[in-house]
């Protein structure tokens, strides 16, 4: 078990490494189409969910920081949004777990691609971002293919659900910390 558990956290870890890189690469080709900075929220809905693994990890990593389980219980009671965001950030639109992040976090910002069962194609973006230029003209290396971390994700968790015989797979990103 020990060894299946390391190759789930080295396929998260690389999973993670991917989208930053692809997340500064895009940045660096296109800064000026791109308004994603320290405060800005748009992206960042109540009730975000997260599959078992990273839910674990996140936990373990939480509980690692008592102090920042602190400082989230705290906002959750001041809700400086209202409902309307995260319960991570804070009253300035930061996110509070920033390092920690789930994948779907990182990925947000960049234009994205997915393909459905039919093999149509989807495309989007944050609404801050790129307005100046169709997402049909972004070329693929601009694109973030989000099939890939949703089949990576899938891949850590469907061992763990298969074992425990859950049918309940997404985990609310918020409840984590109790």
């Amino acid at each position: 078990m020990i060894g299946a558990d390391a190759a789930k956290n080295r396929s998260y870890r690389n999973l993670v490494n991917e989208i930053e890189s692809a997340f500064e690469s895009t940045r660096s080709r296109h800064a000026e189409k791109m308004e994603c900075k320290s405060g800005c929220s748009s992206c960042c809905k109540p009730d975000l969910t997260v599959g078992e693994f990273e839910a674990k990890l996140l936990k373990r990593q939480l509980l690692a920081r008592p102090e920042l389980i602190e400082k989230l219980r705290k906002l959750e009671v001041e809700d400086p949004h209202l409902g309307a965001r995260c319960r991570f950030l804070s009253a300035k639109g930061e996110c509070e777990i920033y390092e920690i992040r789930p994948v779907m976090c990182r990925a947000f910002g960049v234009p994205w691609k997915y393909k459905l069962a039919d093999d149509k194609e989807q495309r989007g973006v944050c609404e801050k971002n790129f307005k100046t230029v169709t997402l049909e003209s972004l070329l693929d290396i601009d694109l973030l293919d989000i099939n890939h971390p949703a089949r990576v994700l899938a891949e850590i968790d469907t061992p763990h659900l298969k074992q425990t015989k859950a049918t309940r797979s997404r985990l609310i990103l918020s409840h984590l910390i109790g």
